[in-house]
């Protein structure tokens, strides 16, 4: 009797350390995966995150040339009319202006030269009255251009927050 009780118990104890080693084994395994999880969820995370990057950048610009032209401060910059006045030459020397404005003066000449009034005082007239116009309406368009690029920049902030709000409630 003795002998079997042994042997019973022998039994019951290497079940029980059978049993404690896989519980053991179980949560080690799920440990395990839940760090890969999260490991691939902040790698997902940063992929988006580094994607989105180029946009928020460029708005970010858009946004601080928008505000220049208004003279307004930016970082590295203390704002006033000596900054909007440097925002305004980027502008004017930007291709965008200069091409067709270039253009608009030549045609404007040719157009005089063929009627040989090109030295006429109205010549001189004709391109400033095309000059002033010219401007005005490039800068709105321009204006508008840095707003929808600042708005890109500002839609890419919030995917980027968004994603960091679902990751955030992940872990």
């Amino acid at each position: 009797t003795l002998g079997g009780a042994f042997i019973s118990s022998n039994a019951a104890q290497n079940a029980a350390e059978t049993q404690a080693n896989a519980a053991t084994n179980a949560a080690n395994l799920q440990y395990r995966t839940a760090q890969d999880t999260l490991a691939l969820q902040r790698e997902m995370f940063t992929k988006g995150r580094e994607g989105l990057q180029p946009f928020m950048d460029v708005g970010s610009s858009a946004f601080y040339s928008l505000a220049q032209l208004y003279g307004l401060p930016t970082p590295g910059s203390a704002g006033g009319a000596g900054t909007a006045m440097a925002a305004y030459d980027v502008f004017r020397n930007s291709p965008e202006y200069q091409i067709p404005f270039q253009q608009g003066v030549k045609a404007i000449e040719y157009s005089r030269a063929a009627k040989g009034g090109l030295q006429n005082p109205g010549t001189a007239d004709a391109l400033m009255q095309y000059g002033q116009g010219y401007a005005g309406t490039r800068l709105d368009s321009y204006i508008g251009k840095l707003l929808s690029i600042a708005g890109i920049g500002e839609n890419a902030a919030a995917a980027g927050a968004g994603q960091a709000t679902q990751q955030g409630q992940i872990m």
